[in-house]
């Protein structure tokens, strides 16, 4: 009796079920990997300092991420987003548009 038959047998479902369940073990580990790839590389970029695109990144990887997956990811994206605002706020300090300095790291 193949494993299949004996779950099928065991829980009482159909075939039809039981590819469905496997179809969507399939998609959720596709949407972790993707997940794992666009968070890394939102990470990279954080870290090298491109905050702007650490954000976009940070967002895309929210669209595939489940649980506090998505809570890391909405955290990381607000913090790219500041960190953006006050490069920004910098350069126009610099530039004598602005007079106040924002720091740019955090603790």
């Amino acid at each position: 009796m193949k494993k299949r038959d004996k779950v099928n047998e065991d829980y009482n479902l159909s075939v039809e079920e039981i590819k469905q369940q496997e179809m969507q073990q399939f998609l959720n580990q596709t949407m972790l990997e993707r997940y794992r790839k666009i968070a890394a590389a939102a990470a990279y970029s954080e870290r090298a300092g491109n905050y702007h695109i650490g954000a976009k990144l940070w967002m895309d990887a929210m669209q595939v991420a489940t649980g506090i997956n998505r809570d890391w990811c909405e955290s990381r994206m607000a913090r790219c987003q500041l960190n953006s605002y006050r490069i920004k706020m910098n350069e126009e300090a610099a530039s004598g548009e602005d007079t106040m300095v924002y720091d740019t790291k955090f603790t």
